[in-house]
């Protein structure tokens, strides 16, 4: 019952009050890109560029938290041909101080998207 009434309101819906509705969700309620999804029966991809904005605006505020130098750090590893940055996330987890930062290197060797768009911004800080 619930589907059949999603897949009716996405009929109803346009598609500029189906992204603020999107949008809001995630927003306010702190869904997952996979949750909407899900519910809205559209593609992850689909929701991400709905939320691109959105998403680049959490990113860029989280980039400006990071020290200069780490936000420099994070460019050079990011740029990195593929067996050094192994090499290099895993020295970063091997000490618990660091073990964030590997994380965050680690969610974009499985995110190639993520990855492309974090070194766009960085370099884009440094012009």
């Amino acid at each position: 019952m619930r589907e059949y009434h999603l897949n009716r309101h996405l009929l109803e819906t346009s598609s500029e009050e189906l992204q603020r509705e999107i949008r809001g969700a995630y927003a306010n309620n702190g869904v997952t890109i996979e949750a909407l999804a899900e519910m809205y029966g559209v593609t992850e991809l689909r929701i991400r560029r709905m939320l691109r904005p959105q998403l680049e605006r959490r990113l860029q505020e989280r980039l400006d938290a990071l020290p200069k130098a780490a936000r420099a750090e994070l460019l050079h590893v990011l740029m990195m041909p593929d067996p050094q940055r192994a090499e290099r996330i895993g020295d970063f987890w091997s000490y618990p101080q660091s073990r964030t930062f590997a994380e965050l290197l680690i969610d974009c060797e499985e995110d190639r998207t993520l990855r492309a768009v974090l070194i766009g911004m960085l370099r884009e800080n440094y012009r």
